[in-house]
């Protein structure tokens, strides 16, 4: 329906209820307040439910209960450097041409922290590539407010002082992180907001960050993405196409 028919009858209505409910007794006009009041409570508990529900996945996923894929067992460095980590979540299935896990990853706060009881819960995306990669792990310095461990790998610093003052590298091959962190690569680290960590390792290939209140799958494999993009082309054999 278009707006100005829709506005034109809302208008004639509005008149002609302030009309009746004019010469109306007392008892009616309270009985009309109370059957619209009643009426806009029902429709505004409809609309909240409806916004509770879980977002739709895009084309080509679905929703596993629990975790079926035991991804903890996975040779993952982060879930090594939480407290009592938890899987939740999980979406997997094909995007963009390739197989990809979304999932939370829950775990407890830091014991530094004023709430050591609270659970904080990561966002991430991974999938398989290519040829076996060696260990790497690139996060935002404020994530070791959350993370309770660095990873047990050499500390690598790129030489770009911008960049190193606000991420964190970890390497178990100096070469291949100053190979791979080119400036096209701290580039696009730098622009992901409001911050991800990437974790390559072995067949694997991880984006994680912080899971915003209301999480939508689409950021989160949008980033992932993104780091398949700056992978060399050898080492990104199940990418998808570049975002």
């Amino acid at each position: 329906m278009r707006i100005w028919p829709r506005a034109v009858a809302i208008g004639v209505a509005v008149i002609l209820a302030a009309l009746l409910l004019k010469s109306a007794p007392p008892w009616a006009v309270a009985a009309v307040l109370a059957g619209g009041f009643g009426v806009a409570y029902v429709v505004v508990r409809r609309r909240a439910k409806a916004s509770r529900r879980p977002p739709t996945e895009p084309s080509g996923l679905q929703r596993a209960p629990g975790d079926p894929f035991g991804i903890l067992a996975y040779p993952l460095v982060l879930p090594s450097r939480t407290a009592d980590p938890a899987i939740e979540d999980v979406i997997w299935g094909r995007w963009r041409a390739i197989d990809v896990h979304v999932f939370g990853l829950a775990f407890g706060a830091p014991p530094v922290t004023d709430r050591p009881d609270e659970r904080i819960v990561y966002a991430c995306a991974m999938t398989r590539v290519g040829p076996a990669l060696p260990s790497l792990v690139v996060e935002p310095q404020l994530f070791a407010t959350s993370l309770a461990e660095p990873p047990s790998l050499p500390v690598v610093q790129t030489g770009d002082p911008a960049f190193d003052e606000a991420m964190r590298v970890w390497a178990s091959d100096a070469a291949f992180a100053d190979a791979l962190l080119d400036p096209a690569m701290r580039t696009w680290l730098g622009s992901v907001q409001p911050g991800w960590g990437v974790e390559l390792g072995g067949h694997v290939a991880m984006v994680y960050g912080p899971k915003p209140e209301e999480p939508d799958v689409e950021p989160v494999l949008e980033v992932l993405g993104g780091l398949l993009a700056h992978l060399p082309a050898d080492e990104g054999a199940a990418r998808p196409p570049a975002v």
